[in-house]
């Protein structure tokens, strides 16, 4: 779906109209352990290498919402950056290679090396929460100014690099380039192919705090 555009005559925008993907429209998958379910709103396919098939060239991005029931590992992905944000619950403490991270909605993503030993334990009841993973290039890297960042109410925001961003929201919204707006409903995905210069996000309802993530991609690494 892509979304309508409202703005002022007087005041051209060059803000595009994203796609917008609903969390509820996407299929839940099943853990085989039985311990939650993902679903899986974004995928960017990597440019195959010499070794690499066209239809079956490797993703670079992939972004998706877990909705995690009990406590338990994560999966292990080598070569790959992840970033983790709690969007509903009551919190996680995350552990990292031995170290403690405690997260609740609203929180600074954690980045962290996806080969790490990484275990969840709710400190509540379940929680729905928001996994980015990039894959890194040869020598180790991700893609400078790519990530996941908090997205603060009324606040201005530009991307650190160019390449592809979006926005994901726990409640109705509004994304703004300061001419031009777009109703973002709540738990939905705005992705913009091209990273607009400057982005905004205001919350529909402001007696509710705002939880919700820019996401950026970044340039695409180099095989």
């Amino acid at each position: 779906m892509t979304a309508s555009l409202s703005a002022t005559a007087s005041h051209p925008s060059t803000l595009p109209a994203p796609r917008l993907i609903a969390l509820a429209d996407m299929p839940a998958q099943p853990w085989r352990n039985g311990g939650g379910v993902t679903r899986e709103l974004l995928t960017l396919a990597a440019t195959p290498s010499a070794d690499d098939s066209p239809s079956h060239a490797p993703w670079r991005l992939r972004l998706s919402v877990a909705e995690v029931d009990v406590d338990g590992p994560f999966s292990t992905f080598v070569g790959v950056t992840r970033w983790f944000a709690v969007l509903h619950g009551d919190g996680v403490m995350l552990d990292i290679d031995g170290q403690a991270h405690r997260l609740a909605p609203g929180d600074e993503p954690v980045r962290f090396d996806g080969a790490a030993v990484t275990t969840c334990r709710l400190l509540g009841g379940a929680t729905r929460d928001l996994n980015l993973m990039l894959r890194v290039d040869r020598d180790g890297n991700t893609p400078q100014g790519a990530g996941l960042y908090t997205a603060r109410n009324g606040q201005s925001w530009r991307p650190d690099s160019a390449g592809a961003c979006g926005v994901i929201s726990t409640q109705p919204a509004r994304i703004s380039d300061g001419d031009r707006q777009i109703e973002l409903p709540a738990d939905t995905l705005a992705w913009f192919d091209t990273a607009p210069a400057k982005l905004m996000l205001v919350a529909s309802d402001i007696t509710t705090p705002l939880v919700a993530c820019w996401i950026v991609a970044g340039q695409e690494p180099q095989s």
